[in-house]
């Protein structure tokens, strides 16, 4: 009796709650959806992409099943928006209750001026009408093109036609009425009168406000008088609106909510669903009612906001098959027949029969041993078990439990065709499968196959052992080697010894290990999981699928592959590692998996609470796709979706992306990667998190990419891309370094010009200093050859002759000659040039000449003072000096004239004689002609000699433009 009376205390609040809510004929719970933008809202609409759009007092919002974007236009006039309707490019129609509209494009919401909202009576009812949005309006109907974004307005043809108020969309027409008349609207014959049917009707809205429905229910279209609470069934047939029928409320009619499969009266008391069942829903005062693309309800509340169907979100997915005393935890899980054995921390092993659904306690360890962490069934009824310090064998079937005292703490356990290979905190260890054979015999061939064991026994048992801690090991039949998992990486023992196995270049360290046919299958804490073959390795990793590249345990129930990383639960199918959909596993976050196992069609997880079952079911295949709900740039939303160019100072960018999957949001999560000048390592979004921030990135080209995934099927959406380019600084770009180029260029070549020009100059120097000594060489030599020999000429000639006066003359010119010669010597020191000016020099030789008496010298002059330099004077010299040499030398002349002319634009210098003259083409030129020539040119002169046999000699030396060379 106290039994009975506890199950009744405990069903009676039950069965009280569904007795009151069958009382009241409601469905089901409605409860409010988190951080509902307002209490008050008026319309839904689930766009194409799966968003769902709430229209409410405070404006307008999109829901993507974690949150909702609130959108503003800094000319709406009023907040409180209605009338959503979504055209086919995706835009989102809406007015508000001042009769602006608007529409919403790219995340932008813009105001369309066309409509005349203060020439307007009423905020307009819109509709879609093909690719025409049109609005009532006071001037008959509004037409938008969706195409072009034209806009008029439409007047009826009818001369007493008034304005709108109310419109319904009926196929390829829109049926309008207002000020209790009808009209059709139609693309191709523009806005005509419609006729109504039922005078009925008439009478009951003469004092009533009435409304369209703006969607039909297949063909019939829902007019509804307020305060009259009447709902009207019409029929159009034509230009022809019958009445078919009507129902009459009690409430205030809010609105009329259409669904494929019924449409729902929405009154200030209840929802009233009009299919054959005619449930209603009470106490919400609703004002519309939608599905999403999941089947899933979503409710509009004048007075409580957004609602959902809470029976809809508290389906069970998986269902609790055992619970454990509080503070003891499933450690382990094995199975063994129709028995699942369960492992736990308080060191207790429970039996759990799933034919019979019941549990049992078998064992308890000793006191003082810890709890278990690892269970194995060998033989279908020897378990192995391993606790935290020791390992033990339990009899399943004589209950006998024994302590196995060379080995401690058990991780995990394989065997080989004759032996048992336990992974321990000690080492490898290695035990005969069967106890009665020769451990000698055994050993020896166990140890001819895998090199590195030795003996370790004690009073009772006998193993072979590698002293090194491991926590994995798994046995490959297919090529006879054992694999383990130690600290310092996976390693391989066979016939050949111990060998390191490596993937790409370096270490694996795994977490755990099992085998596939000829493959084993190393799970990581790094690389994901490694499916190794003979000859090649295949990676499955967060790149492919896999959730989390950190493993904690992979386990294999046919072909099917379980891998427990993180807080989630995934299945692939072992030969294409492809997920499969075979459960309806738990969210990501709802549940700590530690261990599982699938048998008969059911999936059994372990959590820190206890066992739970999930069935076998097959699911319809779900949509997923990920969109761009904002991106805001250096903190401003530009709306720029293409050729984004930001500057490296301010690169400043947050990508807000929206997963349309209202019904399990948050189990959706984001896969995204930023590739740049590296492709970019892929990331996990957490829960519910969709906002990505980037900023001080370096310059580059930049392409964010990223998928939406359901961890549990391995539903992945379309990948979405957005590229952007951060320019470089004015010192990286293109021009900057062509002229940082170029001027280096130019400095090299300036360096390299003024080394080479350094060297010209250094062998110009050279050159000219050896010219200079070459000139002077020269001008001594001219100078002794012209004037010290020609007097020395003199001085022969006179006495040669020997008279007592020309000997005399001879003494003289002698002393003359000395006196030269150190005059010359004087100005080869000092720079001396001339003794006096050229017509005093030339006066004086003149003279010289006639004191001979063989020879009649005259001078002309017509000289000018200063107009020469003293060393184009002393050319000129040197140049009369060869001169008279060669006459006293060759022309046996009697007669010599000079002629001297000057002034500031031209110098002559002539010297005629009436010797025997010469053929200039037969005489050879000697050393004073060639002297004679090189100092006219070096003075700017040209010198010019006329001469014939017979008749005499003339030497000309002819200066131009003196005052340039003053």
């Amino acid at each position: 009796m106290p039994y009975f009376i506890k199950i009744l205390w405990t069903w009676f609040p039950v069965f009280f709650l569904s007795f009151a809510i069958c009382a009241n004929g409601q469905d089901n719970l409605l409860k409010p959806v988190p951080g509902s933008p307002s209490s008050e809202i008026y319309d839904l609409l689930v766009d194409s992409k799966g968003f769902l759009w709430v229209a409410h007092n405070a404006g307008i919002s999109k829901y993507d099943g974690i949150r909702f974007t609130n959108f503003s236009n800094p000319l709406q006039s009023s907040l409180s928006t209605t009338g959503l309707v979504e055209d086919k490019y995706g835009r989102i129609w809406f007015s508000n209750f001042t009769g602006q509209i608007f529409y919403i494009e790219n995340g932008h919401m813009t105001l369309l001026n066309a409509y005349k909202s203060t020439d307007e009576n009423y905020f307009p009812r819109i509709g879609l009408l093909g690719d025409q949005i049109i609005a009532t309006s006071r001037k008959g109907v509004f037409v938008c093109d969706t195409r072009t974004l034209k806009c008029h307005y439409e007047k009826s043809t009818s001369p007493s036609a008034d304005g709108t108020s109310s419109l319904c969309i009926v196929g390829a027409k829109a049926l309008l009425y207002g000020s209790e008349k009808w009209y059709i609207y139609s693309p191709e014959r523009g806005l005509g009168p419609a006729y109504f049917k039922g005078n009925n009707a008439t009478k009951d809205i003469k004092t009533s406000s009435s409304t369209l429905c703006t969607l039909p229910f297949h063909d019939t279209v829902f007019w509804f008088s307020n305060p009259a609470g009447i709902v009207y069934k019409l029929l159009l047939s034509g230009d022809t609106v019958k009445l078919c029928g009507k129902k009459i409320f009690k409430s205030f009619i809010n609105t009329i909510s259409i669904q494929k499969t019924g449409y729902t009266i929405n009154t200030t008391s209840a929802s009233i669903r009009g299919n054959s069942s005619f449930s209603s829903i009470t106490g919400y005062d609703l004002s519309s009612i939608v599905s999403d693309h999941e089947g899933r309800m979503w409710y509009a509340s004048l007075q409580h906001g957004l609602l959902m169907d809470s029976a809809y979100n508290n389906r069970p997915e998986y269902f609790p098959v055992v619970h454990l005393p509080k503070k003891d935890i499933i450690k382990s899980i094995a199975q063994a027949g129709n028995s699942i054995f369960l492992a736990t921390s308080a060191g207790n092993l429970w039996a759990y029969d799933i034919v019979e659904k019941r549990k049992s306690l078998l064992m308890s360890l000793p006191e003082n041993h810890g709890g278990i962490n690892y269970i194995k069934i060998l033989n279908n009824h020897l378990l192995w078990v391993g606790s935290s310090h020791h390992t033990f064998l339990y009899d399943l079937n004589n209950h006998v439990l024994r302590w196995f005292e060379l080995i401690r703490s058990v991780k995990q356990i394989d065997t080989t065709e004759n032996a048992i290979l336990l992974a321990t905190s000690d080492g490898l260890c290695a035990v005969a499968r069967d106890t009665t054979s020769d451990f000698h015999n055994w050993a020896s061939g166990f140890l001819t196959r895998f090199k590195g064991f030795y003996e370790l026994k004690d009073s009772l048992n006998r193993c072979l052992i590698i002293k090194k801690r491991n926590r994995a090991v798994c046995y490959m039949r297919s090529d006879k080697t054992i694999w383990i998992a130690l600290k310092d990486g996976l390693f391989k023992i066979n016939a050949k010894g111990f060998t390191q196995m490596l993937y790409k270049g370096a270490p694996v360290f795994t977490s755990c290990l099992t085998s596939y046919h000829d493959k084993l299958i190393a799970g990581t804490f790094t690389n994901g999981v490694l499916v190794i073959g003979k000859n090649s390795v295949t990676v499955l990793n967060a790149d492919n699928g896999l959730l989390s590249n950190n493993v904690k345990q992979v386990m294999l129930f046919g072909n099917d592959l379980w891998i427990l990383s993180g807080n989630s639960v995934q299945i692939f199918d072992a030969p294409t590692l492809k997920l499969i959909n075979k459960y309806s596993l738990p969210d990501i976050y709802a549940m700590t998996v530690t261990d599982g196992i699938e048998s008969n069609g059911m999936c059994y997880l372990v959590s820190v609470n206890g066992l739970y079952g999930i069935k076998q079911r097959v699911r319809e295949p779900d949509s997923l796709n990920v969109f761009l709900n904002s991106l805001i740039i250096n903190k401003k939303d530009t709306g720029i979706l293409n050729n984004i160019r930001l500057p490296y100072t301010d690169n400043n960018i947050q990508i807000s992306l929206g997963t349309p999957y209202l019904s399990g949001a948050k189990n959706i999560i984001i896969k995204y990667r930023l590739k740049g000048i590296n492709p970019g390592k892929w990331n996990y979004s957490q829960p519910g998190e969709r906002d990505f921030h980037f900023a001080s990135l370096m310059p580059g080209y930049y392409q964010f990419e990223a998928f939406a995934i359901k961890p549990q099927t391995g539903l992945s959406s379309r990948m979405f891309t957005i590229d952007f380019l951060i320019k470089p600084p004015w010192w990286e770009v293109w021009w900057f370094r062509a002229i940082i180029i170029i001027i280096f260029l130019f400095i090299i070549v300036t360096i390299i010009r003024d080394h080479y020009n350094k060297r010209l100059h250094e062998q110009t120097s050279r050159y000219e200093k050896a010219l200079i000594a070459e000139t002077e060489r020269q001008h001594i030599s001219r100078e002794i050859h012209d004037h010290i020999g020609q007097s020395l000429s003199v001085i022969k000639m006179n006495l040669n002759i020997g008279t007592p006066q020309l000997v005399t003359e001879a003494k003289n010119l002698l002393n003359d000659v000395i006196y030269d010669l150190r005059q010359f010597t004087y100005g080869l020191y000092y720079g001396k040039l001339l003794n006096g000016n050229l017509q005093d020099v030339l006066t004086k030789d003149i003279e010289r000449l006639n004191l001979t008496n063989e020879i009649n010298a005259t001078l002309h002059a017509s000289w000018t003072d200063g107009i020469l330099n003293e060393r184009d004077e002393l050319a000129i010299y040197r140049i009369f000096q060869e001169a008279i040499s060669n006459i006293l030398k060759h022309a046996k002349a009697n007669n010599i004239v000079v002629t001297l002319k000057s002034n500031h634009k031209f110098f002559q210098l002539t010297i005629a004689d009436d010797g025997l003259g010469f053929n200039k083409s037969d005489i050879r030129r000697g050393l004073g002609l060639t002297n004679m020539e090189k100092r006219a040119q070096t003075i700017g002169g040209r010198l010019s000699i006329k001469s014939s046999p017979g008749n005499g000699s003339i030497i000309g030396l002819i200066m131009y433009h003196i005052n340039n060379k003053i």
